[in-house]
């Protein structure tokens, strides 16, 4: 009886240890999604650019100093690399990883920046004066020379052929309650355009944001390319049926918009699955991604 009960114990506790190591390599083994985003609107000179997404790293280490991330960033070899929120936690964070990363990013490729909602209550917090950590980043990272695109377009050339990068900053309130006005205003078409202007007919839109639940509001804008993040993946992906939980504050269950491609009209938008997590370090078949887009006429 001993025996079995031995027997018994080392199974399970081998049992365990495969479940963890399985966890564990879910959750930091990076792998990286290639698009190819074909359109006649893309200008000819743009023909072949890559985009990298990177997403929700919240302060994620991929080896010392993020020697695993640079390793990969290099094979890829973008043109630019978009940077759609949430790199820093909101618990405390000053953003030291993602600056020491930033540093080495910026000396092969441009890097444009938008907030997620963590940057955001980092902020808020900085004007409660807990901290002053939201503009002590967001100046290092202008004197690092990224380009901070919120609410701010920018026009990428390759010799006379243009695109328009605009970024999109979200309220926190359009991530707590989707259905949220702020006074007079209600997230729609007329709301984005009041925040970036209107899109126009003669150029191609890339348009980068961290919450990818106004999809519908996006398309009705104008852009053509859409880059979110935000949902993490849905933490523990189903097959066939997607991301389990969304991060929209509340427990949300099968977020439409957990990761992929997603298609409406002449717009289309990825959703990076992230590299971090925030709080519980949790990923079941949803390994830490990068998203490159590549531009095809």
């Amino acid at each position: 009886m001993k025996k079995r009960f031995q027997t018994f114990v080392r199974r399970v506790f081998i049992i365990i240890l495969l479940i963890g190591g399985f966890l564990f390599f879910q959750a930091n083994d990076m792998t990286i999604t290639n698009y190819t985003y074909e359109s006649d609107k893309v200008p000819q000179g743009f023909q072949g650019y890559k985009i990298l997404q990177l997403t929700d790293l919240h302060s994620n280490l991929f080896g010392k100093d993020n020697v695993r991330l640079l390793r990969e960033i290099e094979k890829v070899n973008p043109d630019i690399i978009a940077v759609t929120g949430d790199m820093m936690n909101s618990l405390r964070d000053d953003g030291a990883v993602f600056l020491q990363l930033a540093e080495q990013l910026v000396k092969r490729y441009p890097v444009y920046y938008i907030d997620g909602n963590h940057e955001l209550i980092v902020k808020l917090k900085s004007k409660r004066g807990e901290h002053q950590y939201y503009s002590t980043y967001i100046d290092r990272l202008e004197q690092l020379g990224v380009h901070i695109v919120n609410d701010k377009s920018v026009t990428l050339s390759r010799g006379e052929d243009k695109i328009l990068l605009t970024g999109l900053d979200i309220p926190l309130i359009f991530y707590s309650d989707k259905d949220a006005d702020i006074g007079a205003y209600e997230f729609n078409q007329s709301y984005v355009e009041q925040k970036i202007g209107q899109a126009t007919d003669d150029l191609f839109h890339l348009l980068l944001v961290h919450n990818p639940d106004y999809f519908p509001v996006y398309e009705q804008w104008g852009a053509n390319l859409v880059l979110a993040g935000h949902h993490h993946g849905g933490m523990i992906r189903i097959p066939f049926m997607g991301g389990l939980i969304g991060q929209n504050g509340k427990f949300e269950l099968f977020p439409t918009y957990s990761a992929g491609e997603f298609i409406e009209n002449e717009t289309t938008m990825y959703v990076g699955r992230g590299l971090g997590n925030y709080s519980i370090n949790l990923r079941l078949f949803n390994r830490p991604e990068l998203v490159v887009v590549t531009l095809k006429r």
